[in-house]
């Protein structure tokens, strides 16, 4: 039976309902899920030589775990990261071990005609040529340039439409070959050495005895003047002489083998101006690096008058 005290029964229970319905969607919408997370990757398009940006600023958030597929891992709020080549790449957010967000980004192959390749740019030639030689060079390494600026160090510069070039030096010497290519920030170099022509230098080896002759009788009569007993100035004069002109300075470093019996220069020439009755018979000059004026090892034959 329907009475006062039944009808507020039932707006009691309603009103209980009510609020048990209210208060369980009140509490659900503070909750955090996934779509509480407020974070996100820019660009989700980019090249392989741009980074992308990574942040995340939701609310409930105390610890974060951002993994990339490429191994990349990184727990801070926020961040920077460049994937190592092109493809297609995801990023997975984790929230407090629970909630997780992830995010896909698609990572292009760069149009710049350079990236690591500038430094794998090489000429390949050769190091060592005569005079009037035709010489080859070449790039080697990857480019799509379509235009090669050589210069040779001599002067003389080529534009070609090819990566190769030749060239022939007129004079002897040390160059630098030089290339600048049209997307490339720094010129290419190569070092090469040119000698004199091939008949020349055999001209020169001919000729090459008959100079040791003339060096080796100009140091014999001088070693001679020093075993005649020439006073000290006279002695200084002779004995620089010798030193700058055939051994390049040094006295004490080079080698005088007399009659098979070793000393250094300076006490062979001290010796032999206070010896009596030396008599120089032969000089022989050598050098271990083959320069023809700078001598490191003298042979001297010589024998000692006796007394009548």
């Amino acid at each position: 039976m329907w009475n006062k005290n039944t009808g507020k029964i039932v707006a009691i229970t309603l009103l209980v309902a009510a609020l048990l319905v209210l208060s369980i969607i009140g509490i659900k919408s503070l909750l955090p899920d996934r779509g509480n997370i407020k974070a996100g990757v820019y660009p989700r398009t980019i090249s392989n030589t741009d980074s992308i940006y990574f942040s995340d600023s939701s609310d409930f958030a105390q610890k974060r775990r951002w993994v990339f597929s490429d191994g990349f891992v990184s727990l801070n709020a926020s961040g920077y990261h460049k994937f190592p080549s092109a493809g297609i790449y995801t990023a997975v957010l984790t929230i407090n071990n629970k909630h997780t967000d992830t995010f896909q980004i698609l990572v292009n192959q760069s149009t710049s005609a350079f990236t690591i390749q500038d430094s794998l740019l090489s000429i390949e030639g050769s190091q060592l040529v005569n005079v009037g030689e035709k010489n080859f060079f070449r790039i080697k390494g990857m480019t799509n340039t379509k235009l090669f600026t050589w210069t040779f160090g001599d002067g003389e510069e080529q534009i070609t439409v090819k990566p190769e070039v030749q060239h022939t030096y007129t004079v002897p010497g040390k160059y630098t070959i030089s290339l600048e290519v049209d997307n490339h920030n720094y010129p290419v170099t190569h070092q090469i050495e040119v000698l004199p022509s091939y008949e020349n230098t055999m001209d020169s080896l001919a000729a090459l005895p008959n100079i040791y002759r003339e060096y080796e009788n100009d140091f014999r009569i001088n070693l001679q003047k020093i075993a005649n007993h020439p006073n000290a100035a006279e002695f200084a004069t002779i004995f620089n002489y010798l030193k700058n002109k055939y051994l390049c300075g040094r006295d004490k470093t080079v080698s005088v083998n007399v009659n098979s019996k070793i000393n250094d220069f300076t006490t062979y020439c001290r010796g032999l101006q206070y010896d009596k009755g030396i008599m120089i018979q032969k000089v022989t000059l050598s050098a271990s690096d083959n320069k023809s004026t700078c001598f490191d090892r003298i042979e001297v034959i010589q024998e000692k008058k006796t007394a009548p």
